[in-house]
């Protein structure tokens, strides 16, 4: 792909570089680029504090030579950006003969360093103090925070990853189930940005954010990361939750790098004080990361590089609820082997991971007004996952499968400088992902579910979802801006064109699934069901769809010095999705509607010319020398996850036919023969009896509206000093939020069918497998954030920071599954087809962060350092609910249906013989829920437990006589807290059989209207997290010069 895209890029620069030219000489225009650039500001002034006009100012950094030149305005102001980040840089102003310098000038990402320059005054040589352990004066800044290389290295990170750092800030939590959230809001919806490239996500399935299965670069190439809630600037966006933003490391005129080696083969084994049996994991990774000049002042090079390797042991949680036992799976281990055969494989293998990164970037100084970079990213890797391992089902390895992701990308970028006050940017980049999900086990047959006596289910054979499943996409992204500076006013006008195309193939059960009732059935060859879906003609990739999903943004920002002490950011961002596809027409939605309740709209709709303009609004007001006030408003919307979207291209009712055969339709094979088992002879018997279609289906809202969320936030930094306790600082902030067109879903076909007595609920008959996709447009969640830091630095060497965060987050829909269908069936509801909010189901009520280091030296001059960083934080809501399908909405056995709560003597509720009435009764008053006696409760209205731990990172300097550099050698722990004792730094919440879910009462509706409670079965413990219970120890040692 490499030489194809360079040739891309050749006819893409030519293009844009002639696009850009009579643009640049017509519109007056700037933008702050600070998605890939720093940016310096200022004003000038005489000896007697009078500002001055038109002084030159020359801007050089210091390692590469690279210089950028500007002149104040009438209020002596100064503008300079598309600046390295970093430095030193010197700063020279010069008027009518008289000169001043500023030396140790440094930029961060998405921060502007603001000087104050006296001309004919004595030179300033300003110091930047960096001898720290942690910069954390950048830590919990405004609604977001600043994290550079110095952070990054001295901080533990297990898996060397950005998440680890960005947790500290305090509007970002890592909930119980590893997943990352902004301030409550849906993982999948947060903006990932590398020097300005998109590089989220590519199709919406993980919960990483990531494009690949770790992270997409090394951390040693990275300079600077931003981690934002709101981000005001109009530039930045695709974000609705918040962004990440990295930059990394460009080439200087000094040659320097690192060569690292870790390992991690020790963890505990104890997870909540349970000994388990696994293996300790064996990790492997190597990286180099180096970079310098190729020509001194001119041309600059930087490269990493990293291998990783892994294999990890799994916690089978079906052994730990004992619902299978050793003896139920290993006898179907001999059954598959003795009756067809085939090896199911086994319970001890360990999840294997691999993982290759290579990163390659150019700047050149082409002139003293224009730079060019280049940049290439390649990942390469794959991740085996278990889809069944679960309290109730255990996955042989088999039924493994690996999550496979190439991803590529190459970027250009010219920034110009044309005049003092005039420049330009031009950026290009090109990505593509190839993302096959693939077997572990041999794919001779198809999935084969085998229910024990203990309850469970054992799992062999390709797993259902991986029989035909693979995705591609490729993104292209053309941006021009251009930046003019007049007066008080920096002013910003930019371009974006971003072009989405993607494959997905998703042909589920084209290998066939097979269920049997117990092991001696399946020796017997009774089968109980065969599920075969494909397409017409049996080929599963002729099911798959090729459609797009393309953005044309125009941004405008004014950037408003008032006052020295005041600024002012006013933008404005467009946004309009096209498409030229439409999923293919179904003729046959008359077959699940039938009604006029909720009568079925035509599914060939797709979002084109679907727009939104969106302003933003911030102020900066410098109160007092150590106060600094912050407000910010502004409209946010974008990285909608094109899995939801692709979802009615491919399950529109005619792409997938099914067939089954199952006892109910009379169509089993005869029990023992060749076709009552796993393999061609029973899918002989489908594969040409396809059923009708229409189907399992996915289809959208034709009034499908784009969701945006409004976000307000209010902030203020105070540097303070308490005599004897030192100066510390304090931040403070407030947001508020409010959505418009949130996104949902629900099932089609569904007929009202009365109500529950109790409580009103509504009853419905008549669902069909159709998930409806769509935005609801009568309520608007609104959400409540606020964070506080506290952050010191002691003069012995150590830095505390201190963070607590308080969430009260609204959400109308949880939408945690990649399919609609599978989205409306997974949120526990009081009235299916009318929508309400509540608690996010990513909501972290409450949050701790801390951070404590220390650097200094203990033998002679090698230098020691000590990171440590934590958080406790509350945990996850849950529901409770009814067992099972209760209100007539198919729920396909997820139990979603809100638990009503009788009063002691209820009349509309009836206890079947041999309810246990007392236990029920002493239930509800130890969980809390007899405070909600005579109503249904609320969804998420209850939390898993509080959950939190710390990791240490011990770095030691190590001596390397005569040779340039420095040798350090590190070690990680993760999960100190289980290091400690093993009943500690449990993660866990409570999942039930659907997302945060715990079913308590079976139950169903008599023909009067009034409840009869069945039986009283609370449904499970609280979902254990093994991987993250337990310690885990890295050693590590780096070469850096």
């Amino acid at each position: 792909m490499f030489l194809k895209n360079l040739k891309k890029i050749s006819k893409s620069l030519l293009i844009s570089s002639l696009f850009l030219i009579p643009i640049s000489l017509t519109i007056p225009v700037n933008v702050l680029a600070e998605q890939t650039t720093g940016v310096i500001r200022g004003t000038v002034i005489d000896e007697s504090g009078s500002p001055v006009s038109g002084a030159s100012i020359q801007i050089t950094h210091i390692p590469s030579g690279s210089k950028s030149s500007t002149t104040t305005g009438n209020t002596g102001s100064f503008y300079s950006r598309g600046l390295r980040l970093g430095g030193p840089f010197d700063v020279r102003a010069t008027k009518d003969g008289e000169s001043s310098l500023q030396q140790g000038v440094y930029t961060s990402l998405g921060g502007e360093n603001t000087l104050s320059i006296r001309l004919g005054g004595a030179d300033v040589e300003e110091i930047i103090v960096t001898g720290k352990a942690v910069d954390l004066e950048s830590l919990g800044v405004g609604p977001g925070s600043t994290f550079d290389a110095n952070d990054i290295a001295t901080l533990p990170s297990i898996d060397r990853d950005i998440k680890d750092i960005a947790k500290l800030d305090p509007f970002v939590t890592v909930d119980n189930g590893g997943r990352l959230s902004f301030g409550g809001g849906m993982p999948r919806l947060i903006g990932f940005v590398i020097d300005g490239v998109s590089a989220n996500d590519s199709y919406g399935l993980s919960s990483n954010s990531y494009p690949t299965n770790r992270m997409p670069i090394s951390i040693d190439v990275i300079d600077q990361v931003s981690v934002k809630i709101a981000n005001y600037s109009a530039e930045l966006g695709e974000a609705h939750s918040g962004n990440i933003v990295l930059t990394t490391k460009a080439g200087t005129n000094e040659l320097s790098g690192s060569f690292t080696y870790e390992t991690s083969q020790e963890s505990g084994d104890e997870p909540f004080g349970v000994k388990t049996d696994n293996a300790d994991p064996d990790t492997k990774l190597f990286s180099i990361a180096l970079n310098g000049p190729i020509i001194k002042d001119k041309l600059f090079f930087s490269l990493g590089f990293e291998s990783y390797e892994s294999s990890n042991p799994i916690q089978m949680q079906a052994f730990r609820s004992g619902l299978v036992t050793k003896g139920e799976a290993d006898a179907i281990i001999q059954a598959a082997k003795d009756v067809i055969n085939y090896d199911a494989g086994s319970y001890t293998k360990a999840l294997e991971e691999e993982d290759e990164k290579t990163f390659l970037r150019f700047d050149a100084n082409l002139t003293d007004s224009q730079t060019l970079t280049l940049e290439y990213i390649h990942v390469d890797g794959f991740t085996e996952s278990a889809y069944w391992n679960r309290t109730w089902g255990l996955p042989l390895s088999s039924d493994w499968y690996t999550i496979n992701k190439e991803y590529e990308t190459l970027k250009f970028e010219l920034n110009s400088d044309w005049t003092d006050n005039f420049s330009t940017k031009v950026m290009f980049s090109d990505t593509e992902v190839d993302n096959p999900n693939t077997p572990v086990g041999s794919m001779s047959i198809g999935e084969v579910g085998i229910r024990v006596p203990s309850g469970g289910t054992v799992f062999f054979g390709p797993d259902q979802y991986r029989h035909a499943n693979k995705i591609e996409t490729a993104r292209k992204q053309y941006e021009i801006a251009a930046y003019y500076n007049v007066g008080n006013h920096a002013l910003t006008l930019g371009y974006k064109k971003i072009e989405n195309d993607m494959f997905n193939m998703f042909s589920r059960n084209s290998l066939g699934e097979y269920d049997y009732n117990s092991v001696e059935d399946f020796i017997a060859g009774n089968l109980k069901e065969l599920d075969y879906r494909n397409a017409d003609t049996n080929i599963p990739r002729d099911a798959g769809v090729n459609f797009n999903m393309d953005y044309t943004i125009i941004y405008l920002q004014d950037t408003w010095n008032i006052t020295p002490d005041l600024t002012a950011r006013i933008g404005l961002r467009y946004e309009e999705i096209s498409q030229d596809t439409t999923p293919d027409k179904n003729t046959f939605w008359w077959r699940w509607t039938g009604d006029t309740f909720r009568p079925a709209p035509d599914n060939d709709v797709n979002l084109d010319g679907e727009d939104i303009t969106m302003p933003r609004f911030s102020l900066d007001w410098q109160a007092q020398d150590n106060v600094l006030v912050t407000f910010g408003w502004g409209e946010f919307s974008g990285n909608l996850p094109p899995v939801w979207f692709g979802g009615p291209y491919i399950d529109n009712g005619m792409r997938l036919p099914s067939k089954k055969l199952r006892a109910r339709s009379n169509n089993l094979p005869t029990p023992g023969t060749p076709e009552s088992y796993p393999g061609d002879a029973a899918l002989a018997l489908v594969r040409h009896k396809l059923g009708d279609k229409g189907g399992y289906t996915n289809m959208m809202d034709k009034d499908f509206g784009i969701p945006s969320i409004t976000k307000m936030s209010l902030g203020v930094v105070a540097d303070l000093d308490l005599g004897s306790f030192g100066p510390f600082t304090l931040r403070a902030n407030y947001i508020h939020m409010k959505e418009d067109d949130p996104v949902g879903a629900y099932i089609g076909g569904c007929d009202p069918k009365g109500n529950a007595l109790a409580d009103n609920r509504p009853l419905y008959g008549g669902c069909s497998y159709v998930g409806y996709l769509t935005t609801f447009k009568n309520i608007e969640p609104e959400s409540d954030l606020f964070g506080i830091s506290f952050e010191k630095s002691f003069d012995n060497g150590i830095d505390l920071y201190l963070g607590y965060a308080h969430q009260e987050r609204e959400m109308a829909h949880m939408m945690t599954s990649s399919i609609i269908f599978s989205s409306a069936v997974r949120m526990p509801v009081f009235d299916h087809l009318t929508p309400v909010n509540s608690p996010s189901h990513y909501e972290i009520e409450h949050s701790f962060d801390y951070a404590l280091t220390w650097k200094g030296n203990i033998f002679g001059d090698l230098e020691t350092s000590i990171g440590l960083n934590g958080f406790r934080q509350s945990g996850n809501p849950f529901s409770y609910t009814f067992i099972g399908d209760l209100s007539g909405y198919r729920t396909d056995g997820e139990n979603i249906d809100l638990l009503y709560v009788p009063t002691l003597d209820d009349p509309n509720v009836i206890y079947a013989a041999g309810f246990d009435l007392e236990s029920f009764n002493q239930f509800l008053e130890d969980s809390g829920l007899s405070g909600y006696r005579g109503t249904a409760v609320p969804r998420n209205s209850f939390n898993s437990p509080w959950a939190g731990t710390f990791d240490v990172r011990v770095a030691q300097e190590l001596p390397t006589g005569s040779v340039k550099g420095k040798a350090i050698f590190y070690v990680d722990i993760e999960n100190v807290l289980n290091l400690i004792n093993s009943d500690w730094g449990g993660f866990e919440n409570y999942a039930g059989s659907t997302s945060n879910s715990r079913g308590v009462i079976e139950a169903e509706v008599d023909d009067q209207g009034r409840y009869v409670f069945k039986e009283f079965n609370v449904d499970g413990k609280p979902v254990q997290n093994i991987g993250k219970s337990v310690w885990q120890l890295k050693v590590g040692i780096k070469y850096q010069f």
